[in-house]
């Protein structure tokens, strides 16, 4: 009898890679969203998205070599801050609505993350 491969790329009851580099690409898109987007000349608002966007980075990055449930709590957070900060600091525009799409996106990918620690968890 054949044995059928259960996991696959797409089965999400399992941490994969491809999520941790997601988040990467996110971060550093974020890091470079005040090059392409001069909205505001505020010196806050380039350093918040500087440094969210570098630990984003440095938590799916440390996500690669470890798991750890407190790594995804943290990117939870940091993606909430990205949604939070435009109207906690005034800007708009483009910038704007692309930290609050990239914020989403990263909150949504940390709950699923935790989802999958959850069932890792419970086996």
């Amino acid at each position: 009898m054949a044995y059928i491969e259960k996991s696959h790329w797409y089965d999400l009851n399992i941490h994969r890679n491809w999520e941790d580099i997601l988040s990467m690409i996110l971060g550093v898109v974020v890091i470079l969203s005040p090059a392409f987007f001069q909205v505001t000349d505020s010196s806050v608002v380039t350093f918040s998205t500087c440094l969210t966007g570098t630990l984003i980075f440095a938590v799916a990055a440390l996500e690669m070599v470890g798991v750890r449930r407190w790594e995804e709590a943290i990117e939870l957070l940091l993606g909430a801050w990205l949604v939070a900060a435009p109207f906690v600091l005034g800007y708009v525009g483009m910038e704007r609505s692309l930290h609050i799409a990239i914020g989403l996106a990263v909150a949504a990918l940390a709950v699923l993350e935790l989802w999958q620690d959850r069932r890792r968890a419970m086996s």
